[in-house]
């Protein structure tokens, strides 16, 4: 069967929808579809899809992201929608999709391709994609009840409506030679500040030197918070955030904070003295570099990366 294998035009969201609804029993929406991929602030959309005549038969997109690596911006991809109608299923359409992609990107000047598999389809983005795996993200779980709270007398919060303009250099505490989401005022709107992406609250955290942190997050469920990002000057300042947050949602009913953090990062002991857990749900992480990062950007301990990173927060 000769399938027509194109980049994405305006007009195929119709059909994207469409596809989405028969592949996975649900649907997206349009406001959503045009946030995470068409609005882009990095540019977009970069779909490939591949037709029978007028029927979309499979397709695979990914979301521009911005990292920082060894401190200098690369315009990377994360790896998002792959989905093929299921009359089309078992003729490698994914991995077509993907090579074309792909190449076009190497083409754009991007530096790589990087993403969460799931158990579905981590095989084949390490056999027929040729991803490599960084390693595994646990979820890190505090039950309130369990906080080791400090004392956050000359800490408070400040809810934004907007994002500050730059939250790169309060994120250094993340280390030089790291590989971490870019945080420029710009990217932190779109993501965060903007109504189709979500139900998030965003605070400054100031204590008696000034701005000492910042925290965003997002009710998960009926009694939990998932801290989407969360960025401090040091320990002390990180501990003053989680205080405050937690107080905060207590009030609202809220019994289990959730966050991500790095094992290897400089802030990860104080995250445990706090009362944080390592727990399930634990997604894996991998990519496929078109060129040389610096360092070893296939090595776990170099990433540093918070729930925002993935589209599912």
């Amino acid at each position: 069967m000769a399938l027509d294998l194109r980049p994405y035009q305006p007009g195929d969201e119709d059909a994207i929808l469409s596809l989405f609804a028969a592949s996975f029993g649900r649907r997206m929406g349009r406001d959503y579809w045009i946030w995470r991929f068409r609005d882009n602030p990095l540019g977009g959309p970069w779909i490939e899809l591949a037709w029978d005549g007028d029927r979309l038969a499979a397709h695979y997109a990914v979301s521009p992201a911005e990292l920082l690596v060894g401190g200098e911006r690369k315009k990377t991809a994360l790896s998002m929608t792959t989905m093929t109608h299921p009359d089309y299923r078992g003729q490698d359409l994914f991995g077509r999709l993907a090579d074309q992609l792909y190449g076009r990107l190497a083409a754009a000047g991007f530096a790589a391709v990087w993403g969460f598999p799931n158990r579905f389809s981590h095989r084949l983005f390490l056999r027929r994609l040729e991803w490599a795996d960084i390693g595994e993200i646990a979820t890190l779980v505090l039950d309130l009840e369990e906080l080791r709270a400090p004392a956050v007398d000359s800490y408070r919060l400040e809810h934004l409506a907007q994002p500050p303009s730059s939250l790169d250099a309060l994120a250094s505490a993340e280390g030089i030679d790291t590989i971490r989401l870019s945080r420029r005022a710009p990217l932190m709107a779109w993501r965060l500040f903007n109504p189709a992406a979500g139900d998030y609250r965003c605070h400054l955290v100031h204590g008696d030197a000034g701005v000492r942190g910042f925290l965003a997050s997002k009710p998960y469920g009926p009694d939990a918070l998932d801290i989407v990002d969360l960025v401090a000057t040091d320990a002390e300042a990180l501990a003053a955030a989680i205080a405050l947050v937690a107080s905060e949602a207590a009030a609202r009913g809220v019994r289990r904070l959730n966050c991500w953090m790095s094992l290897h990062h400089p802030l990860r002991t104080e995250m445990e003295r706090l009362g944080f857990v390592p727990r399930e749900p634990v997604t894996m992480l991998g990519a496929r570099w078109f060129g040389v990062a610096g360092g070893d950007p296939y090595d776990l301990r170099s990433w540093r990366l918070p729930m925002i990173a993935s589209d599912v927060f």
